[in-house]
């Protein structure tokens, strides 16, 4: 299985409004545009002062989903987190495959 995840690092001041943007909001469109079973983790590593880290994974039907995803769609959704929060909640994908 196809993996996509995106760590969210969020200052904690947006925290509470960010999460509910992830949860209302990231992980429907992304269940409507094919994504199948959402995760949203927190990370509990070591981040900036302020900064807590999260990850919303999915699954997804194959690498060639996601690439072609990434080229239409992943802008829109970087550029909706940037419009919302600025700098306060950055955002970094990574595709892995489950072994």
């Amino acid at each position: 299985m196809i993996v996509f995840n995106t760590t969210f690092s969020i200052h904690e001041s947006v925290t509470d409004r960010c999460l509910k943007y992830i949860q209302t909001q990231y992980i429907p469109n992304m269940l409507d545009d094919g994504f199948v079973t959402p995760l949203l983790l927190k990370i509990h590593s070591e981040s900036t002062d302020g900064y807590h880290n999260y990850a919303v994974q999915f699954y997804a039907s194959s690498l060639d989903f996601i690439t072609k995803w990434k080229m239409e769609m992943e802008n829109e959704y970087v550029h909706e987190v940037r419009s919302l929060f600025g700098e306060k909640a950055l955002t970094f994908s990574t595709i892995m495959e489950t072994l």
